[in-house]
Order: C-alpha cells, then sequence, then structure tokens
C-alpha cells in the first residue's frame, strides 16, 4: 500500500500523530500533506490565483498554505514524486455527517483522490471539546485501509468514515449507513465597524436531526461507526423524464 494522508485541520491537527502512527504500522509506503493551518468548511475550494508554497515539515511529512483539495491534487501532479493507491483524509475533529459533507474540507480531500481514480475515503470523530478519542478512530481508518486495498471499487465511489467518541471497547460495531438529514439553526449577525460600514457573523450551533434508521446519524449516536459509500455523480437519473418533459414544453 502507497498511503497519502492529508486532513483539514492542520498540521497542528490532534488527529494527524495518531493516525500515521496506525498507518505506520500496516504500511512503510507513505507521505503526509496537510494545510499550514486549519482549513475547515472550506469544501472543494482550490488555489488558482495565487501561489501554493510547500513546506518540508519532517520526513515524508510536508504542508502547504493550500486548501486539503490543493493537497491531493498536488500530490497527483507530482509535487511529492508520490503516486498513493489509497488517500485516508483526517483524522476531523468533529463529525461529517449528513449534508455537512457538502462543506467539509475533509471529505473534499478524498472526492479529489476519487476524481483521480484513487481509492480514499475521509474519518472524522463525533466530538468537538473534551477528551476526544482519536486512538479510536485511527485503529477503524488502518482497519478498514487495509481491506480497501484489497478491494475493487468503481470509479467514483469513495467512503465518509464517522466514529463515536469512545473507547474502542465501548464501540458496537461497524454499520454500513447512507447520508442523514439535518438542518442548522443558524443566525445572522449585522454590526457596523468604526468606520460604519456593515460586517456580518455567522452564528448558531443548535442543529435538527431527522434520526432515521440505517442513516450516518443513527448509528453513530448508538455506538456504531458509519461507513456511507458516496458517489461523484450527483445526477437525478429519475426526474431527467420529467425533465424532458418540461423542455418540450419550451
Amino acid at each position: 500500500m502507497k498511503i497519502l494522508i492529508t486532513n483539514d485541520d492542520g498540521i497542528q491537527g490532534k488527529g494527524l500523530t495518531p493516525l500515521l502512527n496506525k498507518v505506520k504500522a500496516i504500511t512503510d509506503d507513505w507521505k503526509v500533506i496537510v494545510p499550514d493551518r486549519e482549513r475547515s468548511a472550506v469544501s472543494q475550494a482550490i488555489t488558482l490565483k495565487s501561489p501554493i508554497r510547500m513546506k518540508k515539515v519532517k520526513t515524508n511529512v510536508f504542508k502547504i498554505d493550500g486548501t486539503p483539495t490543493d493537497c491531493v491534487y498536488l500530490t497527483v501532479l507530482g509535487a511529492m514524486d508520490f503516486s498513493p493507491n489509497i488517500v485516508i483524509s483526517g483524522i476531523n475533529k468533529g463529525p461529517n455527517l449528513s449534508e455537512d459533507i457538502v462543506y467539509s474540507g475533509t471529505v473534499a480531500a478524498a472526492i479529489e483522490a476519487c476524481l483521480a481514480n484513487i481509492k480514499s475515503f475521509a474519518i472524522s470523530i463525533d466530538a468537538l471539546k473534551g477528551k476526544i478519542y482519536y486512538e479510536t478512530a485511527a485503529e477503524i481508518a488502518a482497519g478498514f485501509a487495509s481491506q480497501l486495498s484489497k478491494m475493487k471499487v468503481p470509479n467514483g465511489i469513495f467512503f465518509n468514515i464517522n466514529v463515536p467518541n469512545l473507547p474502542k471497547e465501548k464501540i458496537k460495531g461497524i454499520k454500513a449507513t447512507k447520508l442523514g438529514t439535518r438542518r442548522y439553526l443558524d443566525k445572522l449577525i449585522k454590526r457596523k465597524d468604526p468606520a460604519g460600514n456593515p460586517y456580518f457573523w455567522l452564528s448558531g450551533d443548535d442543529v435538527l436531526w431527522k434520526d432515521e434508521k440505517g442513516t450516518d446519524y443513527h448509528e453513530v449516536k448508538r455506538g456504531y461507526v458509519s461507513i456511507t459509500p458516496l458517489h461523484l455523480d450527483l445526477t437525478a437519473y429519475e426526474f431527467i423524464p420529467k425533465m424532458e418533459s418540461i423542455i418540450s414544453k419550451m
């Protein structure tokens, strides 16, 4: 296995070292390339109008002043003379459940690898504060990477893993899931700077979840690891006949 590790929590991300330690136990052929700072919620952003600078932190570990997607894209284009056959993005501090995947820089890196036909997955842990059991998620990641290396995965398929914040012995099991549904109760706060110009804060932490059996949210909240297979193809095929009907009347 040739494994590339990236993330959106940056070089200081607390999940990086536990993940790397577990990856080293399954392969000697690995590299790390991560943002030089936290780049959460940047989605699939890619740097096009400024240079991307890369710095070697230590052997096989690099940081860039770019996004998680940049990390994978630079690797694919040969910035490190390394051609991975698996990309692991994480371990993200905080879950990436349901529609979170649209915004997540962690998931975006896995998408970018998938676009390059590289097997990939994002992995996140369901905790933002207090004691965070990164070692649990790291063990899950290494185990899944080992299985993924043996799997035949169709082009366009990648995976999103969410891990309950529990010691390994308290994890109830692993479930194959679908994406859940949620709605953030965000607020827009408008203020003025000393010059009288308006500026805005997006605020609000409350989330309304649809607690449906078989979804990532449902299983993680009940102590199971959630693995969701995802597809790059966003086409709503069942709606194409309806579109044809609409188009015929235009």
